[in-house]
């Protein structure tokens, strides 16, 4: 797949990655985006589950603060007209980047216009709709052998035959995989017999395993991952989470307990920008039940 993305690129200057949720389309996509970056000048990510046009806003403030300013171009940084503008000033360039991430389904008409844009640059859509995707690259689950040697380099010292018997359970599924792993690795309480005999009774493994995280963290943590997963959960600011705890003192205790499980990840360590995938976040949200969820977002609003 990631040759494909690079192939489709070069020769069409678009390229569409298709799958399901939590099938590793982002992670694809953030593949390319490093391991090419020094051959662009703009690399940026939107999250289409959130406002467009206020992103494109933010798109043309870094351009007239770190490009315009050398070559005298200014872009309009209004929401009515930033992505007008942005398109504008992109379209005859090169060397730049943007990947529109998180189209769910009914969703990729939100964006007809940039998958019919004609421009010199490099377009990447990520979504699980395959309608209106041109030449859309699937994205497909871990083969057995893939999982085995995943779930054998991250639980080191597990027996063979529990690794054969959960890669089975998981059925390839990226994010199970993973993020049982660092979860049977990291935690004293359960064995990987145990979480196999769990997991392989449930009707959704995903809820289950967060089930099981959940039960590992004390009341602060449990009380801000309900809270957490209420908000953007692409990007969240350590700025804002301080505005969630009830003792500022509690947040690194909390951010160490959640990230060793995986439950939420660092994307960017210079600003403190964490994220919690989609699947996480909606097992989370229907584990606490609508009337935790009311209250909390009753709380979030107070406090912000």
């Amino acid at each position: 797949q990631f040759n494909k993305v690079s192939n489709q690129l070069l020769t069409y200057n678009q390229a569409g990655i298709l799958g399901i949720s939590g099938i590793g389309k982002t992670q694809l996509a953030r593949m390319y985006a490093y391991k090419h970056k020094e051959q662009y000048d703009i690399v940026w990510f939107f999250d289409c589950k959130a406002d467009l046009a206020e992103q494109f806003v933010g798109l043309a403030k870094i351009i007239n603060s770190s490009i315009c300013k050398s070559n005298g171009c200014n872009l309009s940084d209004t929401v009515d007209t930033s992505q007008k503008s942005v398109i504008e000033y992109l379209t005859p360039q090169k060397n730049w980047l943007l990947v529109f991430d998180n189209l769910t389904i009914n969703q990729n008409q939100k964006i007809k216009d940039i998958i019919e844009w004609q421009h010199n640059g490099h377009v990447i859509l990520c979504s699980q709709d395959a309608k209106d995707l041109p030449m859309p690259i699937r994205m497909t689950t871990f083969d057995l052998k893939d999982s085995i040697e995943i779930l054998t380099k991250l639980m080191g010292h597990t027996k063979r035959e529990d690794i054969d018997e959960l890669a089975k359970i998981f059925k390839g599924n990226p994010v199970l995989t993973v993020k049982a792993s660092l979860f049977l690795k990291d935690n004293k309480y359960m064995s990987p017999e145990e979480y196999k005999n769990i997991l392989s009774k449930s009707n959704n493994q995903v809820q289950t395993h967060v089930e099981l995280v959940i039960k590992q963290l004390n009341e602060p943590t449990k009380d801000f991952l309900n809270k957490i997963a209420l908000l953007n959960n692409q990007k969240i600011s350590k700025n804002i989470m301080e505005y969630i705890v009830v003792d500022k003192g509690d947040l690194t205790e909390i951010l160490y307990n959640l990230s060793r499980f995986d439950i939420i990840t660092n994307t960017n360590e210079v600003e403190l920008i964490f994220e919690m995938h989609d699947i996480i976040k909606d097992a989370v949200l229907e584990l606490a039940g609508g009337k935790i969820n009311q209250k909390n977002a009753n709380k979030l609003l107070d406090r912000f």
